[in-house]
């Protein structure tokens, strides 16, 4: 059995509690109390932040912290091992309350900038059809159909980010309550970053830089087929996380940096 090292205590009309060394050595705290601690810190902002606007739920979680974080570091004998025990128990029953309500909330928020979006891009297919219709040419038809495929290919996109998102988090974590990306980015910057990558593989495919056939189907059909371009879209949507990676490695490749 060991001796608390820290001064645990709540602050007064504050929606924290303060954890001070109580001990001469701080080099003398064991290192269980140290991480444990540093979780119960981390666990608190993740609280605030969650519940900054409902008293009542931060309130029943903070006791509760409060209760493990005194048990396992202020008392005079402390039980560093159970208390993450209770930690990790309080983790998990604020995951099984509040995971559900947030990942549905988070989902419908990146839905409706998906639907946004993709609202936008089918306004331009259309009007870039009107365009075509007016003006018969093979040469201008040729050019707005490549355009056209290509915010076909954006709305694809955009629907495949969503549906990755999906089944990327099945299981939520106790961090993921306040962030459920790990690159912290909203959906609208999401959206717009996994848009600009859409379009450098299509510019790669388009000029021939890059190559991919699945089944009998050149993903370079695209330019042409209206299809391909959704496809190639979802595609590129759905596995947008590692999209980056692999455009920065090609285009290293292709200019030897």
């Amino acid at each position: 059995m060991a001796r608390g090292c820290y001064d645990v205590s709540r602050i007064e009309n504050d929606m924290d509690f303060s954890m001070y060394e109580d001990i001469e050595d701080e080099n003398s705290i064991p290192d269980n109390q140290r991480l444990l601690r540093l979780e119960i810190e981390k666990t608190l902002i993740v609280l605030k932040t969650l519940f900054k606007d409902d008293s009542q739920s931060f309130e029943h979680y903070f006791e509760q912290l409060l209760s493990l974080a005194k048990a396992g570091l202020s008392t005079e004998i402390v039980t560093p091992k159970m208390a993450n025990e209770a930690l990790l128990s309080l983790k998990n029953e604020i995951v099984s309350r509040e995971g559900g309500k947030i990942k549905n909330n988070y989902l419908k928020h990146m839905g409706k900038t998906v639907g946004k979006f993709a609202t936008i891009m089918i306004v331009i297919v259309i009007i870039i059809n009107c365009f075509i219709n007016w003006s018969p040419e093979y040469l201008y038809y040729t050019s707005c159909l490549i355009w056209e495929n290509y915010f076909i290919m954006l709305i694809g996109a955009s629907a495949g980010a969503w549906a990755s998102l999906c089944v990327r988090k099945i299981e939520i974590r106790f961090e993921d309550l306040i962030i459920m990306e790990e690159d912290g980015l909203e959906p609208e910057v999401q959206i717009a970053f996994v848009a600009i990558m859409v379009v450098m593989v299509g510019l790669l495919f388009q000029t021939g830089a890059i190559f991919i056939k699945i089944g009998n189907t050149s993903l370079d059909m695209f330019q042409n087929d209206s299809r391909v371009a959704l496809l190639l879209g979802l595609l590129l949507g759905y596995c947008s996380k590692a999209l980056a990676t692999k455009i920065s490695e090609q285009v290293n490749g292709m200019l030897k940096f």
